[in-house]
């Protein structure tokens, strides 16, 4: 963004994110009045947070464009209008016929044409309205540099988003017709526009609040934050009685929605206010209250809750605009005792009125008029003046305001009702009927001033006050229309810039993530150039260090799995076929991952465990005695870790372990898939028994025995899968292929593995006398016997024979093809209840299990049986 003030040939057009605040360098030598207001940049933090605001603005159609006023008096928000140029709705006639009178020419021809609507000779058209609806179109608000930094953050983001609520909800123009069409009214010729501008704007604006609290609660809660303003009774008897009833109105805003004040304290308000203002209050609250709470005038008189209102809301308008003239007769007053135009033709006149009524004046001893004072106690009064009260920093959205007061001591408020009238009758007296001409247009200049500062006041920052004829007419409150032009285009070239390189970021992140090899990722990084935006630069930078940090603990994580999987030994090195085998098996482990807490559940209550873990016996000499008396009851011991439980970690000694074989069909109708599923099955089957104390052989046979993974002194463990793996499996142009070869020579897988069974049983009885061996062969297979003992009957001979020779338990799985029907070789060959068969992966893995546990189950019902008989044995021995 770039810099922006008021004077153009002074704005810095830098796009450079990095200068957008620059100072406004002015000559050391000017005393001008035009010097610009704040030069300083913004805070880091705060200018990231604010362009933060901008993007997000932005992006729901909202600009909130900063700049920087070259003259104090213009350092006030301002709206944003969609069209800079305007195209009037007014006929060429009409303007022609008022462009004679001597009106200030508008920089905004929106402006002038306001001037034609709103004067008394002019009478509007729906046709009018609805162009002048198209013409203008806020899209947004200018916000001066210093208000950025003045006020608090947590205010100024909700105040912008209160604008941009307005901007969308609240239509202005719809305002502006309904203070012409009640101008219009013959009844209300002589009421100031300020007035019944005030009042329209009262209805909108209840009516804008209840459709926001209904329909969209959330952002109520967050302007909420900045509208809820407590107000205060401070100061409030020298307000006009204008002002005062308006704030009794914005109380009821305030008990209604924004907790802003209690109905205790609107009543104290309320009793602190001019006569007039509370009898209308005491009149007209009930009224005032269902405008609030139901978004609309009564037009007929209604209940409100146990009330019933007496006045409607056309009564209440009517009696708001007849305190006008209440008001008036007070600027009046004022004008006598404070003449603020110095050159007026009364003022030596009334010289010996003011010396009357001056503040050193004798006083009456009669009971004074309570009728300013607002009936209020002596103890009141010290409380009002002696109050402390906080202000709270609010935007600048209007003009400051013009003083229409003198610095004098003596003010209206000072005096009662009956001292007015006297004041008023005795200027009668001494002045002629010019001079009282005369007062007459000095007040009416004095009111003008003081309705124009109020009005600012209310409608900043979308409308402002100016005097024609000495009548006030409303304003659009927009910059000059080339600043405004160039301020906008420099904004939107700066978030369509933006906009680009965020889509250049979001490409750049996009290739960034698919490179997994750290060389081709930090050259990738090389190739992009730095963003112009910090704040994308920052993003990118971040992203950078996160992806290469995770490449690299990624690289350390896959080498570590590499060895984990028994692929490469310390100090070797990947290569791109290793990762490729890495990938499957992670790929499988990721698939088989719900069925692992299954498996090695099952595995847990069958077969002993590798380790345990247990108490330390001896952890009372060092760690206190926990079972005491005083410990029981001292519970404050062990949350403070003076009683600890010490666990020590050992291997348990079973009565026996097991000793598996796994002969594995490796035909070739095993093609890609079910070879597929018979991995993952035993990657399944290795995931529960590595934390047993299992001896495992993995073998395939096809239309051979093949020597695949075989015993080994250690327990089973994962290191093993990649040998299976690379048996069953290879790399070609589609990646990982699985697949067998040849017929299908169960016996010789079957004789094969019982050879290994038996020999590796023989060697660690020998290592492990005092220890037993559980023996079993699982036969995985997806088809009847093709080669070798093929016949069924004959190959359940060889298998009988099996395992009466050595005790060793013979088990068949039988991977049917889903689209084959039950078959009966399996029992035919291994027997009634010693095999499984199934046509799906998942009951496959179930059934698995299920005949494994079963089997280890009653291996060791049998061993148990076997002690009891040769303990039996033993002893009948001894006693013959």
């Amino acid at each position: 963004m770039a810099n922006k003030t008021e004077n153009t040939s002074k704005t810095d057009t830098s796009t450079n994110s990095n200068t957008l605040y620059s100072k406004l360098v002015e000559s050391p030598t000017t005393n001008s009045v035009n010097a610009v207001t704040n030069t300083s940049e913004l805070p880091p933090n705060l200018l990231r947070q604010w362009q933060e605001w901008q993007r997000k603005l932005y992006l729901e159609k909202f600009f909130a464009v900063d700049f920087y006023a070259k003259n104090p008096p213009n350092v006030y928000w301002r709206w944003q209008l969609k069209k800079v140029v305007y195209q009037s709705p007014i006929k060429s006639s009409y303007r022609k016929k008022f462009s004679g009178r001597g009106w200030q020419k508008e920089d905004f021809a929106g402006n002038d044409d306001l001037k034609i609507i709103f004067h008394k000779d002019y009478r509007s058209v729906n046709v009018v309205w609805e162009k002048l609806t198209d013409c203008i179109r806020p899209t947004g608000v200018f916000v001066p540099a210093p208000a950025i930094n003045r006020l608090p953050k947590e205010r100024l983001l909700p105040y912008l988003q209160y604008l941009k609520v307005m901007n969308e909800q609240f239509s202005f123009v719809d305002l502006l017709k309904a203070i012409k069409s009640q101008k219009e009214q013959p009844a209300l010729a002589d009421v100031p526009l300020t007035w019944i501008a005030l009042w329209e704007y009262f209805q909108g604006y209840a009516k804008f609040l209840k459709s926001l609290f209904t329909k969209n609660a959330k952002v109520a809660k967050t302007i909420s934050k900045v509208l809820a303003e407590p107000i205060t009774t401070v100061g409030l008897s020298e307000k006009m009685p204008l002002e005062q009833l308006w704030l009794l109105i914005q109380s009821e805003f305030q008990v209604r929605y924004f907790n802003g004040m209690s109905p205790t304290e609107q009543t104290t308000l309320a009793n602190s206010t001019h006569s007039e203002v509370q009898k209308y209050w005491q009149k007209y609250a009930d009224s005032i209250r269902f405008i609030i709470e139901n978004g609309y005038p009564a037009i007929t008189k209604r209940s409100i809750g146990n009330r019933k209102m007496i006045y409607t809301g056309k009564m209440a308008a009517n009696d708001f605009y007849r305190l006008a003239k209440v008001e008036q007769s007070w600027v009046k007053v004022q004008e006598i005792i404070d003449p603020y135009f110095s050159d007026a033709l009364y003022n030596t006149a009334l010289d010996n009125t003011r010396w009357a009524f001056r503040p050193d004046r004798p006083k009456s001893t009669e009971k004074p008029d309570d009728s300013v004072a607002g009936g209020k106690s002596i103890l009141d009064r010290i409380k009002e003046n002696g109050a402390i009260w906080t202000t709270i920093e609010r935007p600048n959205f209007a003009k400051p305001v013009q003083p229409w007061l003198s610095e004098e001591s003596q003010k209206w408020y000072d005096f009662n009702e009956s001292e007015r009238v006297a004041l008023l009758e005795q200027v009668e007296k001494d002045l002629s009927l010019f001079q009282q001409r005369s007062l007459d247009e000095s007040v009416l200049k004095r009111w003008n001033l003081h309705q124009q500062n109020f009005g600012n006041q209310v409608f900043g920052p979308f409308l402002y006050w100016t005097v024609e004829e000495e009548k006030l007419i409303p304003q659009w409150n927009v910059l000059p229309r080339k600043l405004a032009t160039k301020l906008v285009k420099d904004f939107q070239e700066e978030q369509l810039k933006e906009a680009k390189e965020r889509m250049n970021l979001a490409e750049a992140k996009k290739i960034l993530y698919v490179q997994e090899n750290l060389a081709d990722a930090k050259r990738f990084v090389k190739r992009i150039p730095q963003f112009s935006f910090s704040h994308l630069q920052n993003q990118w930078s971040k992203t950078v260090k996160a992806h290469l940090a995770s490449i690299q603990h990624k690289g350390v994580h896959r080498l570590r799995r590499m060895r984990e999987f028994g692929m490469l030994s310390l100090g070797e090195k990947s290569n791109k076929k290793l990762d490729i085998w890495l990938d499957e098996l992670l790929l499988i482990e990721k698939e088989i991952g719900p069925y692992i807490p299954f498996v090695k559940k099952a595995f847990l209550m069958a077969l002993p465990e590798q380790t345990s873990t247990e108490f330390d016996p001896y952890r009372h000499s060092h760690d206190g005695i926990e079972f005491d008396p005083e410990t029981t009851q001292d519970q404050h011991k062990w949350l403070r870790g003076e009683v600890m439980k010490t666990l020590r970690v050992r291997t348990g000694k079973a009565d026996a372990e097991q000793i598996n074989a796994f002969a594995l069909d490796f035909s070739g109708s095993m093609r890609h898939q079910r070879m597929r599923n018979l991995f993952k099955i035993l990657y399944l089957m290795v995931m529960g028994l590595e934390d047993r104390k299992s001896y495992d052989a993995f073998h395939f046979f096809g239309s051979n025995f093949i020597e695949t993974v075989n015993f080994s002194d250690k327990y089973t463990n994962r290191s093993l899968l990649f040998q299976i793996l690379r048996q069953i499996a290879r790399i070609d142009y589609q990646g990982i292929r699985y697949g067998g070869l040849g017929g299908t020579n169960m016996s010789e897988g079957i004789i094969q593995c019982h050879q290994r069974v038996k020999a590796f049983t023989e060697v660690l009885q020998t290592k492990y006398p005092q220890r037993f061996f559980l023996k079993s062969i699982f036969v995985i297979t997806d088809g009847e016997p093709s080669l070798g003992i093929h016949i069924p009957e004959a190959l359940n001979l060889e298998i009988e024979r099996l395992r009466k020779e050595s005790s060793i338990a013979i088990k068949g799985i039988y991977l049917r093809p889903k689209d084959e029907k039950y078959g009966s070789f399996m029992e035919r060959i291994f027997g009634k209840n010693e095999f499984v068969e199934t046509d799906d992966f998942a009951e496959a893995i179930n059934r698995l299990v299920f005949i494994m546990t079963q089997t280890y189950k009653q291996q060791r019902i049998d061993l148990r049986q076997q002690k009891i008989r040769e303990k039996y044995e033993r002893s009948r021995n001894l006693y013959q």
